[in-house]
């Protein structure tokens, strides 16, 4: 390994981007100069990281989060479990036909509450629901004094948090129950060879390689119809914290790199719709090749 101090300039100017760069993306740096105070205090998880340990039934039991990291999730999950449960339909996935449960912001209501928004009265048992004759008037009860907007909403607001608790504790069972047993094998339908499992740094008999490659669309949708998990499911899919979303950023930026491999001074007279079509097909090289190998028929022009 080369010493700093005898790197060329242009080495050194190199080092300083890269380090930059890693403090702007790992570490919460927003400036355009390198934090000492920084250096060598490890990687920050994001918001959306955070939001994503917790959405994602692998992870959701947070032990690898410190207490810190631990509590800003929680905190960050309840802030979006209010925000998200106001703007889904009142219909809950997996019921019948005519079934309802309350919106999952009265899910915890206790003792003889009330929902006072929703589409029915909470059940004494919290998470079910049953309709009355009067349950989607306004009406208060003979002698309450009626709420504001603004208590209603509040109101509102902390049954969410309290539903978000249940539907959270919920999760976190179901996690245990699926990984406890060789429940969760079944949606491992590729087995990667042994070439692929040394990118990563786990022994090869490490259950963590599969856990990787399990398909979690159908562990959604299944999760979808558990009415005791309320909008988590839901919200992995399609909310700040869905899964993949990350991912997501680092296909893109992969794009853009592969964009400036095609774009050069020797290929510049072609149309914009012509460096697209070429992207494409680069960024699907290995797609293609599986296609043309292992499904022919559909790989034809």
């Amino acid at each position: 390994m080369v010493p700093v101090s005898d790197l060329s300039s242009v080495a050194k100017t190199c080092l300083e981007r890269a380090q930059l760069e890693y403090q702007r993306r790992y570490q919460g740096n927003v400036t355009e100069t390198i934090d000492s105070a920084l250096i060598g205090t490890g990687i920050v998880m994001s918001d959306r990281e955070l939001l994503c340990t917790l959405l994602d039934i692998r992870t959701c039991r947070a032990t690898h989060l410190t207490d810190e990291q631990r509590h800003r999730a929680y905190a960050l999950l309840e802030d979006l479990y209010v925000s998200f449960s106001r703007g889904v339909p009142k219909e809950k996935p997996g019921l019948a036909d005519g079934d309802f449960v309350a919106e999952p912001v009265a899910g915890a209501i206790h003792n003889d509450e009330k929902q006072l928004l929703g589409t029915a009265v909470a059940s004494a048992h919290g998470v079910g629901a049953v309709l009355e004759d009067d349950a989607w008037t306004d009406t208060e009860e003979e002698g309450e004094e009626p709420l504001d907007a603004d208590a209603k909403l509040e109101l509102e607001r902390e049954e969410a948090r309290r539903a978000c608790k249940s539907a959270y504790k919920a999760l976190r069972t179901r996690s245990q129950k699926l990984f406890s047993t060789s429940e969760w094998q079944q949606y491992v339908n590729f087995v990667p060879s042994e070439e692929e499992e040394e990118r990563y740094d786990f022994e090869p008999a490490d259950a963590m390689i599969k856990l990787l490659y399990m398909d979690m669309g159908p562990v959604y949708l299944q999760l979808e119809t558990e009415v005791n998990l309320g909008w988590l499911p839901r919200m992995a899919s399609c909310s700040r914290g869905q899964l993949g979303a990350l991912m997501a950023e680092s296909f893109c930026e992969r794009i853009l790199s592969c964009a400036k491999q095609v774009l050069h001074a020797e290929r510049l007279s072609l149309k914009p719709e012509e460096y697209e079509k070429i992207v494409i097909l680069r960024m699907n090289r290995a797609f293609m090749e599986y296609m043309r190998k292992n499904h022919a028929k559909y790989a034809k022009a």
